[in-house]
């Protein structure tokens, strides 16, 4: 009985003694920035938002030792923002880009008059410049690898890839692709061409080092003429 309630004295002082060393604090910096979260010995490491100075927000997610490293949410000078995953402070895997936009943008005097607006026959330059600045302006799923963009989602579907394996190089073909859970990441399967497979896998290709073909600049697509 004595070893039992000696042994059960000890968890609880270890239990303790973690506990002491993980802290939820708020942190200044000489630069103006605040951290307020998780810590651990007096640094970042769990879930923390950093603010810069004036209040406005920076990142917002998962840290480890000090670093940006999970699933989080950083904010730009220019008001974009992404949101995704990082890896030692530095976007790797998938995550949204969503540009700033104005019309989005709080308006501390207050809402404005609107106004109807008499319509306008654009011609096709200006139609097709309009389109373009739109879809500039949309959120769109980017794939990053140790902090520099890879492709945008929607340039893999039907894509010549290829793919860092074991060391070495692998050339495919996306043919297919499946939204995940979380609503924002892909699947995809992929036709090597080394080899025969009757039923392809799903790879999750943030995973892995790769990179889009190209010729002159283009992708290689399945109905492309240098597609072979």
């Amino acid at each position: 009985m004595d070893d039992l309630l000696a042994r059960l004295e000890k968890v609880t002082a270890a239990a303790q003694e973690e506990k002491d060393g993980e802290a939820e604090k708020l942190m200044r910096f000489a630069d103006g920035r605040s951290y307020y979260g998780d810590l651990v010995d007096d640094v970042p490491h769990g879930w923390g938002e950093l603010t810069k100075a004036g209040g406005r927000p920076e990142y917002e997610g998962e840290w480890e030792h000090g670093l940006f490293h999970g699933k989080g949410l950083i904010s730009f000078d220019n008001g974009d923002t992404w949101e995704g995953f990082f890896r030692h402070n530095l976007r790797h895997g998938y995550g949204v880009s969503t540009p700033y936009q104005e019309s989005n943008a709080k308006n501390s005097r207050g809402p404005r008059p609107t106004f109807k607006r008499k319509s306008v026959q654009l011609s096709p330059e200006e139609e097709a410049a309009k389109l373009a600045k739109e879809k500039k302006m949309t959120p769109c799923t980017t794939i990053y690898w140790k902090g520099r963009m890879v492709c945008k989602a929607e340039e893999l579907q039907d894509t010549r890839v290829t793919v860092l394996l074991q060391k070495s190089w692998r050339t495919g073909t996306v043919i297919q692709e499946k939204l995940r859970r979380d609503g924002f990441s892909y699947l995809h399967r992929i036709r090597w061409d080394d080899a025969f497979e009757e039923k392809l896998k799903w790879w999750d290709l943030s995973a892995y080092q790769f990179r889009l073909l190209r010729v002159e600049g283009k992708f290689l697509h399945l109905d492309s003429q240098d597609y072979v």
